[in-house]
């Protein structure tokens, strides 16, 4: 286009910080610590994000102006174009724990949730809705809302309903019925329960 593009680099030795500016705005800056601020979005062409491994690692946002909510945070996996081709399939997320070895336990994948609290200025606290462990076993630490037919069991749907379930609990309530021709009972038929 015939526009002239500078980068500028500067070192400020007072504070101990090197700035990368173009056309006087600063893009990015690395201070005497090793941490780099960038002004803008950071696109990396390659595969792969790594953390060294002499501290543990946090992902985070930083905190909002007093007042404002805080911002969100999503992760996505890839996706194709869309147009011209038909029948694309996205790509995968997926989470993995970190691997153990021998008898050495891999590490969990816990998902964790601050709920409301009381009206206040505190910031409310974490707590473990979900571990899943490494031999697979998953923890809710609340309650599992599955929507009505959605409860598979082994390949098999489960058609009850909660109430219905809910007889099998040992209720002492009872409704006077008149038992005909189509009724039918459970039986525990040598630990096999059965409808009869």
């Amino acid at each position: 286009s015939g526009t002239y593009k500078s980068l500028i680099l500067n070192s400020d030795y007072s504070a101990g910080t090197i700035s990368f500016r173009i056309q006087g705005n600063e893009k990015l800056g690395i201070n005497n610590a090793g941490i780099a601020t960038f002004s803008s979005d950071l696109i990396i062409n390659g595969g792969d994000i790594k953390f060294g491994n002499s501290d543990h690692a946090t992902l985070t946002i930083d905190s909002t102006a007093v007042g404002t909510q805080g911002k969100n945070l999503t992760i996505t996996a890839g996706k194709p174009t869309a147009g011209t081709t038909d029948n694309i399939s996205g790509g995968s997320l997926t989470l993995q724990g970190g691997q153990g070895k021998g008898s050495g336990a891999g590490g969990d994948i816990i998902f964790q949730v601050a709920n409301a609290g009381s009206s206040g200025s505190s910031l409310n606290s974490h707590a473990t809705a979900l571990t899943i462990s490494d031999d697979k076993s998953a923890t809710f630490a609340g309650e599992v809302v599955i929507s009505a037919g959605n409860l598979d069991i082994g390949g098999t749907n489960v058609t009850s309903t909660a109430a219905e379930l809910n007889l099998l609990d040992g209720a002492t309530s009872a409704t006077s019925t008149t038992l005909v021709d189509a009724d039918r009972i459970i039986v525990n038929d040598d630990g096999t329960m059965k409808q009869v």
